[in-house]
């Protein structure tokens, strides 16, 4: 974790705010929220009231800013409380020091299941490539092992030459989803390319469809574990 200065507007591709407080019991909540208004002076945020939004304002609240390369961490100063109607408004001085944080905001599990890349250059020109997971989160994919679609042989691309990704992931018979992903890094390990991609402008239905299908396949995963540890009686 690193520590960069930051004006609120260099932001990048900024999805949504989430904010940690203290109840007036001293209890830690977490709301995610919608904004209202953003600039170098004040921030100006709202979510759905609820039971625990009992806050003092004379107090320090942690902000996480959720974009589409990282999340990004600060302190700061809670100026302003208010419930109006069915909403909770906060106003929040802006930070100048965010501290990017390694994003493990979802669960990697090692899978080894086919899927699909579809890489397209700035011309429109697309190609598609089966390939093996290695591993799969809700935030992105570790491939390897990409085969030409038409000639059945494996390859190895480019990246750099192509402007945008696309990866098609067959959860189990029922759930096929096509996401659109950004290139990460390339690596080698056993002389054979690796490629990972970070899953972007993802909708919440389709994080919600492969978080589940992780959590159950983490969970067969260590069945099978437990399992392969008992003791076979018939050969004591």
């Amino acid at each position: 974790m690193s520590e960069t200065t930051y004006n609120i507007k260099d932001l990048s591709n900024l999805k949504y705010i989430s904010v940690v407080y203290t109840d007036l019991n001293g209890n830690l909540h977490e709301a995610k929220t919608e904004i209202k208004h953003i600039d170098t002076e004040i921030i100006e945020l709202y979510f759905k009231d609820r039971k625990d939004c009992n806050i003092d304002i004379q107090q320090m609240v942690t902000i996480k800013f959720i974009c589409e390369d990282g999340l990004y961490k600060a302190k700061s100063t809670l100026k302003k409380f208010e419930k109006i109607d069915n909403n909770i408004y906060l106003s929040i001085l802006p930070p100048n020091a965010l501290n990017k944080q390694q994003n493990r905001k979802y669960y990697r599990i090692n899978l080894k299941r086919t899927c699909v890349l579809i890489c397209t250059d700035a011309e429109g020109h697309s190609d598609a490539f089966m390939s093996k997971m290695v591993d799969v989160s809700a935030g992105g994919v570790l491939i390897y092992q990409l085969e030409s679609m038409f000639d059945n042989e494996f390859v190895s691309i480019y990246p750099a030459a192509y402007e945008y990704f696309n990866i098609v992931l067959f959860l189990d018979l029922d759930t096929v989803l096509k996401l659109s992903a950004r290139f990460v890094r390339q690596v080698k390990a056993e002389k054979i390319d690796r490629y990972a991609f970070e899953f972007i402008k993802m909708k919440q239905a389709d994080i919600d469809k492969i978080s589940k299908f992780v959590t159950k396949e983490q969970v067969e995963q260590l069945k099978a574990q437990k399992q392969s540890q008992i003791p076979n009686i018939g050969s004591l």
